[in-house]
């Protein structure tokens, strides 16, 4: 039987799900991952985002009391925001973290309501991370130090100031000034604070790379898989080649296991994601003929699989990962039948219910209806030799050369 779970949200495993993760699975690989490497999303992988969150927070830190108390923070980051990501766009050759099509736009205005043009995400995808970090305090609108101190000094005041003229029109609903205007204005503060300093770059050199002691294990990938940032390059191979490293050394201990997690978790998603697909494609199946067909063409080493992923093992495991090694015991004991019906009768429709989502595949009673099929038919007895999810691997390197580069220039 299906370990039941969540009658309420698991508000730790859902942050960031998605409708593209049918059976909510992201949760399941960002706990796996989030033991080698903390508190990263998959989408920070740039210290230009940082540095964003950074000038956003410290401008609104830094505005007078009585224009924070008059007005909306929300209206005012959102201004800050896009006024952020269209200096990237300048400064980085037309390379801003997000909003790449907004920014193409021939006249992009910077407004406080967000007509004309949405958020880039920036806030969205780089803020949680920070607040992981502890960079921005808990409630999403301070800057804890030294971060306020160090960014505070590399914050001209003329920036503030402007920006006070621009915020007593926060109100007006018609307000909008063009980008390119704007950045003429203060284009030169902002190159300077992202030009940053070696203080800044310590500090988030401390809270993005050494907070887990991970600097050992990226220079041992960065310096000897040169290509490890090519796209073919799986994140298996860089997961094999941290816990050879580990094993290598004398006090490595724990990365060994977070490894051999992260290699013992992927194959078994990939298989639930692969089943849950041919469900998709079998509307008006008997469970009979499906479940049969499961197990004519189940992937060769699919024991193995779902026997690794049963030995998982996290300090505080979550309820939805029980309740996937469970179903993985049905797998590997071969009772296909039974996990079906795990899947479509307890398992499945309970993440459709925290979702306030509706089943696109259902059982009614001994037929499997199918509501919104993908055209897409995957290989079944291969999809455990498929890899899908990033565990947060190249994220973190990327960050770890990005800050790089960076400290190399301060010191040039």
């Amino acid at each position: 039987m299906v370990v039941p779970f969540f009658t309420s949200p698991d508000k730790d495993l859902l942050h960031a799900e998605s409708t593209r993760d049918p059976l909510g699975l992201m949760p399941i690989w960002s706990k796996v991952g989030h033991q080698l490497i903390p508190g990263l999303a998959t989408t920070v992988s740039r210290i230009d985002g940082i540095q964003g969150i950074l000038f956003l927070y410290t401008c609104l830190n830094s505005l007078s009391q009585v224009t924070r108390i008059e007005k909306v923070d929300g209206k005012i980051l959102l201004f800050l925001e896009r006024l952020w990501e269209y200096h990237l766009y300048s400064y980085r050759d037309n390379n801003p973290c997000f909003g790449i099509s907004r920014l193409k736009a021939d006249d992009f205005q910077l407004n406080f309501n967000g007509n004309g043009t949405v958020g880039t995400g920036l806030r969205q995808y780089y803020r949680g991370t920070c607040n992981n970090k502890g960079i921005i305090a808990n409630d999403l609108k301070t800057l804890n130090q030294p971060w306020q101190g160090i960014c505070g000094r590399l914050l001209d005041s003329t920036l503030i100031a402007w920006l006070e003229k621009q915020i007593k029109q926060v109100d007006n609903e018609e307000y909008a000034v063009s980008a390119s205007y704007a950045y003429g204005q203060v284009k030169a503060e902002l190159i300077r604070f992202s030009e940053g300093s070696a203080d800044l770059w310590q500090e988030l050199e401390r809270a993005l790379i050494t907070d887990a002691q991970q600097k050992r294990w990226i220079e041992h990938v960065v310096q000897n898989v040169k290509d490890w940032d090519d796209f073919e390059r799986s994140p298996q191979y860089l997961a094999q080649s941290i816990q050879d490293y580990a094993k290598s050394q004398k006090d490595c201990e724990a990365w060994v296991k977070q490894c051999q997690n992260i290699l013992d978790c992927e194959p078994f998603l990939q298989v639930m994601e692969a089943a849950f697909t041919l469900l998709q494609e079998s509307n008006r199946t008997s469970l009979k003929k499906f479940s049969n067909n499961l197990a004519e063409t189940a992937p060769s080493d699919l024991h193995l699989v779902c026997q690794r992923f049963r030995e998982i093992y996290l300090p505080l495991p979550s309820k939805r990962l029980l309740s996937l090694q469970a179903m993985a015991s049905k797998l590997q004991n071969k009772e296909y039948r039974g996990f079906v019906v795990d899947l479509l009768s307890d398992y499945y429709p309970l993440i459709c219910n925290e979702r306030g989502k509706s089943p696109i595949v259902l059982l009614d009673g001994e037929t499997i209806i199918a509501l919104s099929a993908t055209g897409a038919w995957p290989d079944w007895s291969k999809s455990s030799q498929k890899w899908h999810n990033g565990y947060f691997i190249k994220t973190q390197i990327s960050l770890y050369t990005d800050l790089q580069s960076r400290m190399g220039n301060a010191h040039g």
